[in-house]
């Protein structure tokens, strides 16, 4: 993706995303992510031009089984 990246210390050439278990979690080419089955992976994101990365650790759980969502009823009130 030819997308800049904004940090607290520069701007880069863009970034790339990539998921460890495509079973679980898609990411696109935003770095927007779709939960697929109830499971855990990780998201990296790669600079184009650093080649830095970072991993974050994603938690798909069910729909309809809010309790496994940690302030579940905070977070359905908030502006997300």
């Amino acid at each position: 993706m030819a997308r800049p990246a904004h940090t607290a210390n520069g701007t880069g050439a863009g970034c790339t995303f990539a998921g460890a278990d495509l079973a679980v979690a898609t990411v696109d080419e935003q770095g927007v992510v779709t939960g697929v089955a109830v499971g855990e992976t990780t998201i990296t994101i790669t600079g184009a031009s650093s080649r830095a990365s970072a991993r974050h650790p994603i938690v798909v759980v069910a729909a309809d089984n809010s309790a496994q969502v940690p302030n579940y009823d905070k977070w359905k009130m908030s502006a997300h």
